[in-house]
């Protein structure tokens, strides 16, 4: 018995020293490379005099963006023939990520599913730019409407002048 204890503490002995070994050497090359980038941060040039200069230079100038966004949304006939809507009827909720599932899956009671398009316009000067995206509308049984977005299109835009021209 007493051989076969040495025997087993020497492997483990010669083990645990290749391990060190090799954590040794690695460490060594480590601490090397962590060292060579060092810098030293008390002398970066972080160009605060170039900063000033190039703020003072610059001249601005203010233009006045309309950004206006437009949809179509579904509301009950009887009050859209009489003109009864209010603000309430035209308020959409966004689906958060969580909840996402439960619409996709039917677990939400749902009176009504429709596709919707959202257009935004940004007017600045002759500059007019558009963009779109594309969602599902659920109208709840209690009234809210809410709806999961897709993602916008790229923005689309023209000037005074080629909207004259066509």
């Amino acid at each position: 018995m007493g051989r076969h204890n040495f025997l087993m503490n020497r492997d483990l002995f010669y083990i645990l020293s290749l391990f060190f070994l090799i954590f040794a050497v690695s460490y060594c090359f480590v601490v090397k490379d962590i060292q060579a980038q060092h810098v030293d941060v008390f002398k970066i040039d972080f160009g605060k005099d170039k900063k000033e200069k190039k703020e003072s230079e610059l001249e601005t100038g203010y233009i006045e963006v309309n950004d206006c966004t437009t949809y179509k949304i579904a509301v009950e006939k009887g009050k859209l023939d009489n003109n009864d809507f209010d603000v309430y009827d035209l308020e959409l909720f966004d689906i958060p990520e969580e909840d996402l599932s439960k619409f996709a899956w039917h677990q939400v009671p749902v009176i009504k599913e429709d596709d919707i398009v959202e257009i935004q316009t940004r007017t600045a000067g002759d500059l007019e730019c558009k963009r779109s995206r594309s969602g599902k509308l659920y109208w709840l049984e209690d009234g809210k409407k809410h709806v999961n977005w897709g993602i916008w299109s790229f923005w689309k835009c023209d000037r005074g002048e080629t909207k004259e021209k066509q």
